[in-house]
């Protein structure tokens, strides 16, 4: 019997002198003459079933008889070495036959060892070339979304990026925010898409991972100003909606609004549109979408401003859930942003969260309200969880208003939850996503001093550089 020399496992088998040799131990085991042609015949199919017939042929023996099964223990015993924890080489396949379950090493004389592959060997091989093709392809990709943030690298199908292209007429911008907000609201209330507000001043800001972008900027149109809103898809390149629609805070405008965002999104029409349910005094609209305005603007001197429009509107609508919200948020954020130098008994601060209160306790009576599902309402709520210490109930409020629409806003309260639970890489990350979304100074020192003082250099030390601040 000649050819190559086989290894299986830590023996090599020498097929011309029919025997097994490990050269780690120093062991050498003779086979006899029926043993060593068994074995020969399995190691050049390893990993593969031969049948009794193939194999007793192979052997010389009648395979009608004994005389293979006793050749396999033969050979079991010899691989075996009187070890007890030594691997089982030869494998029983009931009805089948046997297999030699390793891969074995042929040895060519003089020459560096061939591998005898089998099929599920191969088949590995194959399947890590096709893995190294797809990474090969992948990988300028992910050179080029290196310096993105993970949660803005690839779009996302579910999700809308509305963007105010911000102008620096404020009485124009305070109807384009309010249009905005009462878009993004139309989109997280009606259709299964989440929603992330992304105001834009003329800067370079991070693209959202969103698979859709309703764009909303003022144009001129025969010297009168109109809102002018784009519906893109990103991935299909395609536009859903280009249109202009009078630059007003009326009901006819925001139906029309909300009735072509829903119709290019393919979303069925409610029985009452929204935006027809609007306040119906005109001046009070203003006065609402001016508060969301300076609340936007989010500065202490802008939040004044929100407080005592929305307490006027508060008094002509006292049950609308969404002023009372933005009325509580506007309040407990000014008590914190301007109020650190008065905290002493009877100063404005303590007014400040004693309105606050009186505004969630009515705020909590109207859960029954058509108009309860706004947004806001849970902004409001985790804010005044997060003001109470309860950071549980107001995780809560805060990832449900998040999987629906996502703000600055939002980002900064579900950072400070984070942080008072003592989870800092989340409220990091949540931080990080605030000022990504704006990247305005007031953003930072939300971030710092919304219900206690966050050290920015130590849990987000890349928002606390000069370009930042400085932004």
């Amino acid at each position: 019997m000649t050819g190559p020399d086989i290894r299986i496992g830590d023996w090599t088998f020498l097929p011309p002198l029919g025997q097994l040799r490990d050269e780690r131990r120093g062991r050498a085991v003779t086979l006899t003459p029926r043993a060593a042609r068994l074995l020969a015949c399995l190691a050049a199919q390893p990993d593969v079933v031969l049948g009794q017939a193939e194999l007793a042929a192979a052997c010389g023996v009648d395979p009608a008889g004994h005389a293979l099964t006793q050749a396999v223990s033969e050979l079991r015993q010899a691989l075996r070495d009187g070890r007890e924890d030594a691997p089982c080489y030869i494998q029983t396949i009931p009805k089948r036959g046997y297999r030699l379950s390793v891969l074995a090493d042929v040895g060519m004389p003089g020459a560096v060892a061939v591998q005898h592959l089998g099929a599920r060997w191969l088949l590995f091989g194959v399947l890590s070339a096709c893995f190294i093709a797809v990474l090969a392809m992948l990988w300028p990709l992910h050179m080029a979304n290196a310096s993105a943030p993970r949660s803005l690298a690839l779009p996302n199908a579910r999700r809308i990026a509305v963007v105010f292209e911000l102008v620096a007429d404020e009485r124009l911008e305070t109807r384009l925010v309010g249009l905005g907000a009462f878009a993004a609201h139309t989109i997280a209330t009606y259709t299964p898409y989440e929603v992330v507000q992304m105001p834009n001043r003329g800067r370079a800001s991070a693209r959202p991972n969103s698979g859709r972008r309703l764009v909303l900027r003022v144009v001129e149109v025969g010297r009168q100003p109109y809102l002018h809103a784009r519906l893109s898809h990103r991935l299909r390149e395609q536009v859903l909606l280009d249109k202009h629609y009078p630059l007003q805070l009326q009901a006819a405008t925001m139906t029309a609004l909300s009735a072509d965002l829903l119709c290019a999104l393919h979303q069925p029409l409610p029985a009452r549109l929204p935006g027809a349910d609007a306040l119906d005094d005109l001046s009070a609209t203003e006065q609402f979408f001016s508060g969301h305005y300076y609340l936007y603007r989010a500065d202490a001197a802008s939040l004044r401003e929100a407080v005592n429009l929305l307490e006027t509107v508060r008094e002509r609508y006292p049950t609308r859930p969404e002023v009372l919200a933005m009325l509580a948020i506007s309040l407990l954020a000014l008590s914190d942003l301007a109020g650190g130098e008065q905290a002493e008994a009877g100063g404005e601060t303590v007014q400040w969260r004693a309105r606050a209160d009186a505004a969630m306790s009515t705020l909590v009576g109207l859960s029954a309200s058509p108009y309860f599902s706004h947004p806001l309402i849970g902004e409001a709520q985790a804010l005044y969880s997060l003001s109470r210490g309860r950071p549980r109930q107001g995780q809560e409020m805060i990832e449900k208003v998040l999987r629906t629409r996502e703000t600055w806003r939002a980002q900064v309260i579900h950072g400070k939850l984070h942080e008072i639970s003592g989870e800092l890489d989340l409220a990091a990350d949540a931080y990080a996503r605030a000022w990504l979304l704006r990247p305005e100074p007031t953003t930072l020192a939300w971030i710092r001093q919304l219900a206690f003082a966050t050290d920015l250099a130590a849990i987000a030390p890349g928002l606390d550089v000069p370009s930042a601040r400085g932004a």
